[in-house]
């Protein structure tokens, strides 16, 4: 149970782009985030803006496992304009009253629903017998439309933001729009926190059109840097450009929390300004610990997200060297991704299929590090690692590559796992082979790695995010 620690009174709402049930680390910490906080007496809602149907469906599945607590919401924008009152929604000066000339469907334009939609979409392509599609309407349960936007083929509405949005009654009468798909949620945003109550906005997406998304007048504003979906190995991330904007004073955006402390150093030594910034890194649960087993065998365990940057391929390779030391040892890999089919064919070109089992995606695989003799994390960068840290909490030591950031933060190098230089295969198959040999050496780091844990506590967590609350001024 978390710690009772009082956050300031305010009405707290998370913003995100979506979560799913195959979740990885970024949405992962930030429901852990939101049920901290309800379980200290602050309600959350989570805000989604993704056109997914299936939230229903998760909000039961996730009460049930215990992902969400009483006092967590989530809510989607779609799901609100899809089944609520169109006309109630539709209030305000940003709607705008008469329908857009490029959302008016010319003749000739050929429908087509994709199976792929579950008939929840329906496209209008070119004519002419071209397959390109240019506008895509949204349905109700009723197959009614609600939303008429213009198409992006090939890609999403993150890419082309700069679209009107057309909304429509039961009886297909245009009702409002909005000049853009970032002008419609910012409005269900303001509408969802509209009151006297005071607002704190924390964003967890990592994309431009979100970072200034829900600041007014009187609301206090925090960005959370994951950095977890950088490409390459930039990590100022892809907030970059965004930031460099509000440090010019140009966004009503002022404050910033960060995973680790060297994360923080580069940014403030990159793109120095006024931003208020803060380190809190992630929590683990207190009883995680608890009834861990005497022997932990020869199992080695990944739990990652199955694509090229969290680099699995080269954890594989080591595992397969360290094989000649230890022929009775196996490895489980748990997520999923579009790397598996790949880190399964190397699997297969390796000849240690009997060695290696993918389980794809697990929700609880965290609890799978408890019966763990060790946990290999060769990802080529991240803004945290959390797989790391809920390793250490169930006594199971972690061989990682020393990538920026997280590791060194979590990692004592030869105390509760190993710290080894990026992209070094080989001395990550000889400090595997040295654990699966030496049974005293194994024990060792596995108690203390739990020992080692205990400073990210879920109370030093919430205790920490209601001091920065306290500083974050209002804009």
């Amino acid at each position: 149970m978390a710690s009772k620690t009082a956050l300031p009174a305010a009405q707290y709402l998370f913003t995100t782009g979506q979560v799913r049930a195959n979740y990885g680390g970024q949405t992962l910490s930030m429901m852990r985030r939101a049920k901290l906080f309800a379980e200290a007496g602050t309600p959350v809602a989570i805000m989604t803006v993704d056109s997914w149907y299936g939230y229903p469906a998760l909000r039961e599945e996730w009460a049930e496992e215990g992902v969400t607590a009483e006092g967590v919401t989530i809510l989607n924008i779609h799901e609100d304009y899809r089944v609520g009152d169109i006309h109630h929604l539709l209030t305000g000066a940003a709607v705008r009253r008469r329908e857009p000339k490029v959302l008016q469907i010319p003749m000739g334009f050929r429908p087509y629903e994709n199976p792929v939609d579950g008939k929840n979409m329906k496209r209008f392509w070119y004519p002419e017998g071209s397959k390109q599609h240019r506008f895509t309407e949204y349905l109700r349960p009723d197959r009614s439309v609600f939303m008429r936007t213009l198409s992006n083929p090939g890609v999403t509405e993150w890419e082309l933001p700069e679209r009107p949005v057309g909304f429509y009654d039961t009886e297909g009468t245009f009702v409002g729009a909005f000049g853009s798909h970032q002008a419609w949620w910012a409005h269900w945003i303001g509408a969802v926190s509209a009151g006297n109550e005071p607002t704190v906005i924390v964003n967890d997406y990592e994309h431009p059109l979100f970072l200034g998304l829900g600041a007014r007048p009187g609301v206090r504003k925090v960005q959370v840097i994951h950095s977890a979906h950088s490409k390459g190995a930039d990590p100022l991330g892809p907030v970059k450009e965004r930031w460099e904007e509000i440090a010019r004073g140009h966004e009503p955006f002022d404050t910033a929390v960060f995973l680790t402390e060297a994360q923080r150093d580069d940014w403030v030594r990159k793109l120095p300004s006024d931003i208020l910034t803060a380190v809190i890194p992630h929590s683990v649960h207190a009883d995680a610990a608890a009834n861990l087993p005497d022997a932990r065998g020869l199992r080695c365990v990944i739990v990652s997200r199955l694509d090229d940057s969290k680099n699995v391929a080269a954890s594989i390779k080591a595992f397969d060297v360290a094989l000649s030391r230890s022929p009775q040892a196996y490895l489980d890999i748990y997520g999923d991704g579009p790397a598996r089919k790949k880190l399964e064919e190397l699997v297969s070109a390796l000849g240690i299929g009997d060695k290696v089992t993918f389980h794809g995606h697990l929700v609880n695989a965290a609890a799978e590090f408890a019966t763990a003799r060790l946990a290999l994390f060769t990802s080529k960068s991240e803004g945290f690692g959390l797989t790391i840290l809920e390793a250490l909490t169930r006594g199971c030591p972690v061989l990682a590559f020393d990538v920026r950031y997280g590791p060194s933060d979590m990692i004592e190098d030869g105390g509760n796992g190993y710290l080894i230089p990026d992209g070094g295969v080989g001395e990550m198959a000889s400090r595997l082979g040295d654990l699966l040999t030496d049974d005293a050496l194994a024990e060792r780091l596995s108690k203390q790695a739990v020992s080692s844990a205990e400073k990210f506590s879920e109370a030093a967590f919430v205790q920490r995010w209601a001091d920065l609350v306290e500083a974050v001024p209002s804009i």
